[in-house]
């Protein structure tokens, strides 16, 4: 399934077609009982990019959209006050995407089971199982390697969607050493952007009610 060609007949696929980059071209999974999104910074339910993207996709398979949020205590700057701010958004963000009608799972495994946790991570499963993943396109170390990394799972394509700025930044193709230097050359395209209304995409793609592979935290 080529991203050009579904973006011909999707027109939201289409508005978004700039911030969208094909990891994995390939049919979706016919096995597939879902369309995965993964969610890590961009966790909002609303004016997102790459919520509207997975919820199109989702729509054009047929298939519901499952969102899954982890958060395994494995990095290195970690904190009780981080981790308290990712746990209270989530549980907001769950109470919009439970409104909204899709599923919404969070992984936190517990005390005794970080190591075994991070050995088999819930995703390589669910990167598996969808029929097809959209994921963040988040350049920021360490998303990217660990994003390449389970690409390998997945038997459908993969595509990564840009939510976190208001003009898609690989539409820049030089490097910027200067703040100031990066607002003049993006403002004119920021003004544009900035001036149309969000159009959100309603869902009606029903709730995945099937198994999982890990018992999710309740919020």
């Amino acid at each position: 399934m080529r991203l050009t060609n579904l973006a011909a007949s999707n027109a939201v696929i289409q508005r978004h077609l700039a911030r969208i980059t094909e990891l994995r071209s390939a049919a979706p999974n016919p096995s597939g009982a879902f369309v995965l999104l993964w969610l890590h910074h961009a966790v909002r339910a609303h004016e997102n990019p790459v919520l509207d993207v997975a919820i199109a996709l989702a729509h054009s398979l047929r298939k519901p959209l499952l969102i899954y949020q982890g958060l395994a205590g494995a990095h290195r700057y970690n904190s009780d006050r981080h981790h308290a701010f990712i746990l209270q958004g989530a549980r907001d963000v769950a109470r919009e995407f439970a409104a909204r009608g899709i599923l919404y799972v969070f992984h936190l495994p517990q005390d005794g089971q970080n190591d075994t946790a991070r050995a088999a991570s819930p995703l390589r499963a669910l990167f598996a199982d969808a029929a097809a993943v959209i994921v963040e396109d988040f350049p920021a170390p360490p998303f990217p390697r660990w994003t390449q990394a389970l690409v390998g799972f997945a038997r459908g394509p993969v595509w990564a969607v840009d939510a976190s700025c208001i003009v898609p930044f690989r539409l820049s193709k030089q490097h910027f050493d200067r703040a100031f230097s990066f607002r003049q050359a993006c403002e004119k395209a920021w003004e544009n952007a900035i001036a149309q209304p969000y159009v959100e995409q309603d869902y009606a793609g029903g709730l995945y009610d099937g198994a999982l592979p890990f018992t999710p935290f309740d919020l």
